[in-house]
């Protein structure tokens, strides 16, 4: 992460992580964020996330650009995003892929967040995990938009 006798890399690092400290902030004042500003702050999170563990990710955005203009609840997709480095790449020396797809068929958004750990398919045939992250954004998503009673995991 930081080397002393590279001061440019740990500037470089403290500005990024700074950057995104700002746009958490912004979130808490903001209760919905385009598309577009959801995958930047990915994006972001992703790059921070690879100067601490000192590895590439391969981040695969597929995404219609006009759906890019549609509101989500501000950092809704991060939690499952950090769960790919938190649960998919530990103790594996495998290329880390996550895959982020979204499309929206007839009036729902879809949203699939995929990693190719092993480690992750082991786990899910050991035992069945209750997300928190899943419940957190589940949560989230019924106080968002309280009309609907088919959001479903």
């Amino acid at each position: 992460m930081y080397n002393q006798s590279d001061p440019n890399k740990g500037a470089a690092y403290l500005s990024d992580v700074s950057i995104m400290i700002r746009n958490m902030l912004d979130a808490t004042f903001d209760d919905f964020w385009t598309l577009q500003k959801e995958l930047d702050f990915i994006i972001q999170y992703c790059q921070v996330q690879e100067q601490i563990l000192e590895y590439k990710v391969d981040l695969k955005i597929t995404c219609n650009e006009k759906n890019k203009a549609l509101l989500l609840p501000s950092l809704i997709l991060q939690p499952f995003i950090e769960n790919c480095f938190v649960h998919g790449f530990q103790n594996t020396d495998e290329e880390k892929i996550i895959d982020l797809n979204i499309k929206t068929e007839y009036n729902y958004i879809l949203i699939n967040i995929v990693n190719n750990s092993s480690i992750n398919k082991e786990k899910q045939e050991q035992k069945i995990h209750v997300s928190r992250a899943m419940q957190i954004t589940l949560g989230r998503l019924q106080s968002a938009y309280p009309k609907y009673k088919n959001i479903e995991k």
